[in-house]
């Protein structure tokens, strides 16, 4: 299985289009034995930003006593600890398509609707929805027919 990724941009228009390139006949298979894939093109696409916070430890000597500094004040030590958290880029509406048999499909996203983030958000959903069709894929090829085939018998 084969499928291939057009970006572009026209006006503003940043668009986003997936269509199949090449499918092996055991692919072809796969999908007569079980059925066309859905794959869900909306919902709620995210991007996790990693931060530091920064905390402030007071640098104590080996009783316990804080450790000053020459105007007799605290001496502190900083601490980085990295937190993850995930932001929303973009929310839309669960829309569903049979894969592959509606592919291709193109998605397009505005500067006007999304400002400076336009690029971002056209970049997040490609990647989000490879990662959806890389999955399908995956369940494709791992579900193996064991069942058909052609049997003789002579008695």
């Amino acid at each position: 299985m084969k499928y291939r990724v057009i970006k572009d941009i026209k006006e503003n228009v940043y668009s986003v289009t997936f269509e199949v390139v090449e499918q092996s006949p055991e692919f072809i298979e796969a999908v007569s034995d079980r059925g066309q894939k859905v794959l869900n093109v909306g919902g709620k696409f995210t991007k996790k930003i990693i931060e530091n916070i920064i905390t402030k430890v007071p640098i104590v000597d080996e009783k316990g006593d804080p450790v000053l500094d020459d105007s007799d004040n605290p001496t502190f030590n900083e601490v980085s600890t990295p937190t993850e958290r995930e932001e929303v880029l973009l929310n839309i509406g669960d829309s569903f398509k049979y894969f592959p048999k509606e592919l291709p499909f193109t998605k397009s996203f505005s500067k006007s609707q999304y400002n400076e983030n336009v690029e971002d958000v056209a970049n997040l959903y490609e990647i989000t929805l490879r990662e959806r069709i890389d999955k399908l894929i995956d369940e494709l090829k791992s579900d193996v027919d064991n069942f058909s085939g052609t049997s003789e018998y002579i008695r």
